[in-house]
């Protein structure tokens, strides 16, 4: 046999072969229909969970613009109507997250949870993969559930705040919706 059939059969060998391996899926992704600003509203009770107990925010309410990455959305979150620990008087941080829309979570920036009644704080590091977010598709809207734990945290002041850990989590569910357009999730 000469070079030129024993060629083409290796050509057809290694085709056959690769037609057979499955394509790998595609990402995860988010899908905006134009460059304005992406705002989220909660939809029940914002809840941090450490050692000494609950957190527990009303309210929160966020902004971001949509990335050039389809996988990523930058929001901006501010907390309103707070109790720590069975205790009023609590502020909250604006935070920076990054979601995934592989349900990964990162915090972009520190988040300080201070109990004006407690005498302490909470301070959650910026940090990065932490699970689990999940996206529903809600007509022009997404929804945004966290069941996100493993949070890393410190404490500062009295004794109610308890002790930092590696325990923390962050529950709720938020809307987003973006202006003037429409966002979707995509597995």
């Amino acid at each position: 046999m000469s070079r030129k059939p024993r060629l083409y059969l290796a050509v057809v060998a290694v085709l056959a072969v690769t037609a057979l391996v499955p394509a790998s899926s595609s990402a995860a992704q988010f899908h905006w229909t134009n460059t304005k600003t992406i705002v989220s509203t909660a939809l029940d009770k914002q809840v941090f969970t450490f050692n000494a107990g609950a957190v527990k925010c009303t309210n929160a309410a966020g902004f971001g613009e949509p990335s050039l990455s389809a996988q990523i959305l930058d929001l901006t979150v501010s907390y309103s109507s707070c109790t720590a620990f069975g205790l009023g008087g609590v502020k909250v941080s604006p935070v920076t997250y990054r979601y995934h829309a592989d349900g990964h979570l990162d915090l972009l920036t520190p988040l300080t949870i201070r109990s004006e009644l407690g005498g302490c704080e909470v301070i959650v590091s910026a940090q990065n993969g932490l699970t689990a977010v999940s996206y529903t598709n809600n007509y022009n809207r997404l929804i945004e559930k966290n069941a996100v734990g493993g949070i890393s945290y410190t404490t500062k002041g009295s004794g109610i705040c308890g002790s930092g850990g590696t325990n923390g989590a962050l529950t709720g569910s938020n809307e987003w919706e973006q202006l003037s357009g429409s966002i979707a999730w995509e597995k």
